[in-house]
C-alpha cells in the first residue's frame, strides 16, 4: 500500500511594476523576497616431582651417642630417614665395674687368638676347640673383663657355646659384654646353667652376635638385674628369645635391649615381665622389622621417663597393647612408634602426657593406623612436635582441638602427608614460641580449610612447604600473619591447586631470602597482589610463579630483584598472565631466564606486551632484556589488535552525502559515533550500532538522511521593468538577476515528484502612490500551458520527477513569452509604482512501501 507524503515549502516574493510618463524614465521599484522554507615461574619439566628433603618421618637429628656408661640410653645411631641405623660403632669405654680387680685376675687364657685355646676364670674352666665350640665348665666367675668379652680375641672363631654345669658369681655380678661381638656364634646350649640370680647387669651381654638365632635362659630369676641395656643389640639373626616369666623388677634400663634384631619374631612371656623400676625404654625394640606382636599389655611403665624410639621401624608390628599403660613419669616419646608401617590399632587415649616435652616423630610413617585418639592429651609441656603425625596416610580424623601448645617451638612436618584428614581444629592453638612451620601441613590433600588465621607466627623463621600439596583447600586465611622474621617461603603454597586467591598482600617479607616455588602450581588463582612485598634480600626466586596456569593479573610493583642470583623460570607456565605490574627496582637481569610468557596471537591479541593501553609494545624477550625500571615502570598488558569502525553518511538512495569517517580502537573497547549536520538533509534515525564495542569483524555505522526539498537560490527581486503608459494592452515579463535565479533542489528520493505553486497576494498589485489596485492579470507560461495566478489562489506552475539531486533552475527558462508574465490591459494603469506579493510553494510527494 502506498502513502503520499507531502513536503511544503513557501517562498514569498514581492513583485513591483512601475508605470511612468512616456519619457519620465521612472523605474519599477525592486521587489523584496522572503524565503520561509527551512532548507570507541629444579627444571620446570620436573616440577611435579619436587619433594622436600625432610619428607621422611625421621629427620637428621635422630642420633643418640652411644655412651658406654651403664646409664647410656641407646646405641649410637645416625639417621636421615625412617630407616634408622641400628649399628653401634665401638666397644664402650666404661660400664658398671665388676667387683674383681685387674691385678688379681685368675684368667689363664692366652690372647693370641689361635685355637684350640683354653683358660680359667675364677673356678670356671673354658676351652675352644678346633670347631669353634666354647665350652664352659661349672664353677664361679670371680673376675670378668670390663666392657669386653673374655673371649674377644677369639670373637670370629667361636661358633657355639656349651655350658656343662652351673656357673655362679661371687665378686663378678656384671655380665656386661660376656658373650658380645661373637659374630659367628649361632647357638648356646646349657644357658640355664648360667645362674643369673646374683647378676646385676646384662648390658650388651649378647651384643652384636650377628649370627645367633635363639636364646632360651631356661630360668626366671633375674631379681638382682638392674640393666638389660642393648642386651641383644644388633643380633640380626636372632629369631626368638625366652626369659620365661622373668622377675625383672629391679631393672632400671632396657634401652636398646632388642635394637636391630631384624628377624626377631618371638619374645616369650614378655607380657608377664615385671618392669616397674624401668626408667628408660628408649630403642628397646628399634628396628625389629620382623616382629608382628609383642606382649606388653600388663607392663607397669609408671617409672619410665623415656620411650624415645622404642618401637621405631618395627615395620611389621600390627598391634601392641599399651592402652593400660600409666605414663605419669614419661617425658620423651620421640620416634616411639615411628616407621611402624603395619600398625593398625594403637590405644594411647588414656596416656598421661603432662610431663612429656618431646613428641617428635612419635607416629611418623604409621601408614596403616586409621585412628589415633589423642584428644585428652595434656601437651602443655611439649616443646617439640615436629613430624608427630607425618606420613599417617590412613588417619581420617585427628582431634587436637584441646591441645595446649604454648611451649612448642617446632611444628616442622607436624601433619605432613596426613592425606585423608579432612579437618584440623587448630584455631585455638598458641603458636607464639614456634620458630618453624616448615612442612607443617604439607601433603594434607584432603583438608578443605585451615583455621590458622589467628596464629601468632611472629617468631617463625621458616614457612617452607607449610601448605604445599593442600590440594583441596579453597581458602587459607593467612592475611594477618606477622611474617617479619620469616627467612624462607620456599614452596609455601606449592601445588595448592584449589586456591582461588592467596591473601598475602600485606605480608612483611623484609627478611625473606628464598621464594623458590612459593606459589608454583596454584592453578586456580587468577590474581596475585604482591605490591607491598619487600624482596630486596631475596637471593632465590626460581619458579616462584611457575605453572600458575589461571593467573591473569600479577602486581610486583614494589619488588626489588637486584639481589637475586637464582631466578630461572619465575613466570614459566603462566600462559594466561596478561597484566603484569613492574616497579622501578625490578630487573630481569638482562636475561630471558625468568621465562615471561609470550602473549597470545589469537584475536584480539597481537602477541606482544604493551605498556598501559597505548604505550610501546615489546616481544616477551625484548621486554625481559631491555626493561629499565627507571624509565619503564608500569603495568604491561597483552597488546590488542587495532580494529576500525567506518562511519558513512548516505541519503535514502544509499548515496554518500558527506565524506566517511574512520575511528579505531582495540577489541572490547567501546566506540561512539555521532551524526553530522548536513545542509539539505535531515537525519532520519540513529543507527543501532552508533555505539558499541570494537571487534575483529569490520564494523560500518551508516547514518541515513532524508533529503530536503528546498530553494537553493532565490532572487532578491522579481522586476517586471519600468514602462511608459501605453494605450494598448501590454504583457510584461519578470526579470531575474542571473546570479540569483529561482532554483529548486530536491535531495529526496530519486523518482519522487515535486511541484511548484505560485500564488499572488490577495490584493494583487497596488500602486504605492495612488493606492489603487492595478487591473492586471498575472500568469505563468510554461510551454503551451498558461496558468493564471488569481489573487489568493495557489496554482501549480511547475512539476518534476527527481532524477538527480542537482538544482533545477526554474527562472533559467523564463523569457519575454515564458515564465512569470504580467498582462496589463489598455487604460488599466496610472502613473505609479505597483507592488505585489507572489508566494512560491514547493510540494514533494514520496512513495514509500
Amino acid at each position: 500500500m502506498q502513502h503520499r507524503i507531502m513536503q511544503l515549502l513557501t517562498l514569498v516574493v514581492v513583485a513591483i511594476l512601475a508605470l511612468v510618463p512616456l519619457n519620465s524614465g521612472a523605474m519599477l521599484g525592486q521587489a523584496a523576497t522572503t524565503q520561509t522554507s527551512t532548507a570507541t615461574s629444579s627444571s620446570s619439566a620436573d616440577i611435579s616431582q619436587v619433594t622436600n628433603t625432610n619428607l621422611m618421618a625421621v629427620s637428621a637429628d635422630v642420633s643418640s651417642s652411644s655412651s658406654d656408661s651403664s646409664s647410656s640410653s641407646s646405641s649410637s645411631t645416625t639417621s636421615s630417614s625412617a630407616t634408622t641405623s641400628s649399628s653401634t660403632t665401638s666397644t664402650a669405654s666404661s660400664s658398671t665395674a665388676s667387683s674383681g680387680t685387674d691385678s688379681s685376675t685368675t684368667d689363664t687364657s692366652s690372647s693370641d687368638g689361635t685355637i684350640p685355646a683354653s683358660g680359667t676364670i675364677g673356678t670356671v674352666k673354658w676351652t675352644i676347640d678346633s670347631d669353634g665350640v666354647l665350652t664352659l665348665s661349672g664353677g664361679t666367675f670371680d673376675y670378668l673383663k670390663t666392657n669386653e668379652s673374655p673371649w674377644a680375641a677369639y670373637s670370629t672363631s667361636i661358633t657355639s657355646i656349651k655350658i656343662t654345669n652351673t656357673i655362679t658369681v661371687t665378686t663378678a655380678p656384671n655380665y656386661a659384654y660376656l658373650f658380645a661381638n661373637l659374630t659367628n656364634l649361632t647357638s648356646i646350649t646349657g644357658l640355664s646353667n648360667l645362674s643369673m640370680s646374683d647378676v646385676t647387669s646384662m648390658r650388651r651381654m649378647f651384643y652384636n652376635d650377628t649370627s645367633l638365632t635363639s636364646v632360651d635362659f631356661g630360668q626366671t630369676d633375674f631379681s638382682k638385674v638392674t640393666s638389660t641395656e642393648q642386651m641383644f643389640n644388633n643380633d640380626a639373626s636372632l629369631t626368638s628369645v625366652s626369659f620365661g616369666q622373668a622377675n625383672l623388677s629391679k631393672v632400671t634400663t632396657m634401652a636398646g635391649m632388642f635394637d636391630g634384631c631384624t628377624v626377631l619374631t618371638s619374645i616369650g612371656d614378655s607380657d608377664s615381665w615385671q618392669v616397674g623400676s624401668v626408667t628408660d625404654m628408649s630403642r628397646m625394640f628399634a628396628e625389629c622389622t620382623a616382629l608382628t606382636t609383642v606382649g606388653t599389655k600388663n607392663w607397669d611403665v609408671s617409672a619410665v621417663t623415656t620411650m624415645d624410639q622404642m618401637f621405631i621401624n618395627c615395620s611389621n608390628l600390627t598391634t601392641v597393647a599399651v592402652g593400660a599403660w600409666k605414663t605419669t613419669a614419661l617425658t620423651n616419646s620421640r620416634y616411639q612408634f615411628s616407621g611402624c608401617k603395619a600398625l593398625t590399632t594403637l590405644d594411647v587415649s588414656g596416656w598421661d602426657m603432662s610431663k612429656v616435652t618431646n613428641l617428635s616423630n612419635m607416629f611418623a610413617q604409621c601408614a596403616k593406623l586409621a585412628t589415633i585418639d589423642v584428644s585428652s592429651w595434656d601437651t602443655s609441656n611439649v616443646t617439640n612436635m615436629q613430624y608427630l603425625f607425618a606420613g599417617c596416610t590412613a588417619v581420617t580424623a585427628l582431634d587436637v582441638s584441646g591441645w595446649k601448645t604454648g611451649n612448642v617451638t617446632s611444628m616442622v612436618s607436624l601433619f605432613q602427608n596426613c592425606t585423608k584428614v579432612t579437618t584440623l581444629a587448630v584455631d585455638g592453638w598458641n603458636t607464639t614460641k614456634v620458630t618453624s612451620l616448615a612442612n607443617t601441613f604439607q601433603g594434607c590433600s584432603s583438608l578443605t580449610k585451615l583455621p590458622v588465621s589467628s596464629w601468632d607466627i611472629s617468631n617463625v623463621t621458616s614457612l617452607a612447604y607449610t601448605f604445599s600439596g593442600c590440594s583441596k583447600a579453597v581458602t587459607i586465611a593467612v592475611d594477618s600473619w606477622d611474617t617479619s622474621n620469616v627467612t624462607t617461603l620456599d614452596h609455601t603454597f606449592f601445588n595448592c591447586v584449589a586456591l582461588t586467591a592467596v591473601p598475602v598482600t600485606d605480608w612483611n617479607t623484609g627478611n625473606v631470602a628464598s621464594l623458590a616455588y612459593a606459589f608454583s602450581g596454584c592453578t586456580k588463582a587468577t590474581t596475585l597482589d604482591l605490591s607491598n612485598w619487600d624482596t630486596s634480600k631475596v637471593k632465590t626466586m626460581s619458579n616462584v610463579f611457575y605453572n600458575m596456569s589461571a593467573l591473569t593479573t600479577l602486581n610486583l610493583s614494589s619488588w626489588n630483584t637486584a639481589a637475586a642470583t637464582s631466578y630461572a623460570d619465575v613466570f614459566k607456565g603462566d600462559s594466561k598472565l596478561q597484566h603484569l605490574t613492574l616497579g622501578t627496582d625490578f630487573t630481569f637481569h638482562d636475561s630471558t631466564s625468568m621465562n615471561l610468557n609470550t602473549p597470545s596471537t589469537t584475536a584480539p591479541y597481537n602477541g606482544t606486551w604493551q605498556k598501559g593501553s597505548s604505550g610501546d609494545t615489546y616481544s616477551a624477550a625484548t621486554l625481559m632484556t631491555t626493561y629499565d625500571g627507571s624509565t619503564m615502570a608500569g603495568t604491561y598488558n597483552w597488546a590488542k589488535r587495532i580494529y576500525t569502525v567506518t562511519v558513512d553518511y548516505v541519503n535514502g538512495d544509499g548515496e554518500t552525502i558527506a565524506p566517511s569517517e574512520t575511528i579505531s580502537g582495540t577489541a572490547d573497547e567501546t566506540y561512539e559515533t555521532t551524526a553530522k549536520s548536513i545542509d539539505g538533509y535531515t537525519l532520519s534515525s540513529t543507527p543501532d550500532n552508533a555505539t558499541g564495542t570494537y571487534t575483529e569483524d569490520a564494523i560500518t555505522v551508516t547514518y541515513v538522511y532524508s533529503g530536503n526539498l528546498f530553494f537553493n537560490s532565490t532572487p532578491a527581486t522579481l522586476d517586471f521593468g519600468s514602462h511608459p503608459l501605453s494605450a494598448t494592452t501590454e504583457i510584461y515579463s519578470a526579470a531575474v538577476p542571473s546570479d540569483e535565479p529561482l532554483q529548486v533542489q530536491n535531495n529526496g528520493n530519486l523518482n519522487s515528484t515535486w511541484t511548484l505553486t505560485a500564488e499572488l497576494g490577495t490584493v494583487g498589485f497596488v500602486g504605492e502612490n495612488t493606492g489603487k489596485k492595478l487591473n492586471a492579470t498575472l500568469y505563468y507560461q510554461n510551454g503551451s500551458t498558461q496558468t493564471t495566478l488569481a489573487p489568493g489562489v495557489a496554482a501549480t506552475v511547475h512539476s518534476q520527477t527527481t532524477t538527480s539531486h542537482a538544482g533545477v533552475n526554474i527562472s533559467g527558462t523564463w523569457s519575454s513569452d515564458s515564465g512569470l508574465l504580467l498582462k496589463v490591459p489598455s487604460g488599466a494603469a496610472e502613473l505609479d509604482t505597483y507592488k505585489g506579493t507572489i508566494s512560491w510553494q514547493l510540494n514533494n510527494t514520496v512513495a514509500n512501501n
